[in-house]
Order: structure tokens, then C-alpha cells, then sequence
């Protein structure tokens, strides 16, 4: 709810996925309905967000992420 917030203050809010997989709620539909290949919680909770995948257990994966970082330092 705060980088809901935070994106309503017109701020830029960046959100770290799950490499392979992304956030739960993608695949989460309520009453079955879908918005386009996602399912309807996840454009609710994650509107105005920029979404990035990173395995974060590789270096590869760590380096993306300080490169996004410092774009926006």
C-alpha cells in the first residue's frame, strides 16, 4: 500500500520480481477473471509500478539491479 501511495505522490516506484516466475498475484484471479495475461489482483496492487525480474542469487542477476539503481540515482 505504500508504493501505491508513493506512485500517487507522483514518484517513480521500481519493484524487484522473482526471476522465472514474478509476483504470485500474476497468476492469482479473483472470481476467475482475467486482464489480459494477468490476473486481476496484480494490476490493482502494482498500478504505476516499474517491474523488474532479477535472480538475485547470481551475479548477473545482482549487477542488473545496481545498474537499475543508479539510472535512477
Amino acid at each position: 500500500m505504500a508504493a501505491l501511495r508513493m506512485a500517487g505522490l507522483f514518484l517513480e516506484v521500481s519493484k524487484v520480481e522473482r526471476h522465472g516466475g514474478g509476483d504470485l498475484c500474476r497468476s492469482r484471479a479473483i472470481v476467475e477473471r482475467q486482464v489480459g495475461p494477468d490476473g486481476l489482483l496484480f494490476p490493482m496492487l502494482n498500478r504505476k509500478k516499474v517491474c523488474v525480474a532479477a535472480d538475485l542469487k547470481n551475479l548477473d542477476g545482482r549487477e542488473r539491479l545496481c545498474k537499475l539503481r543508479l539510472a535512477y540515482a
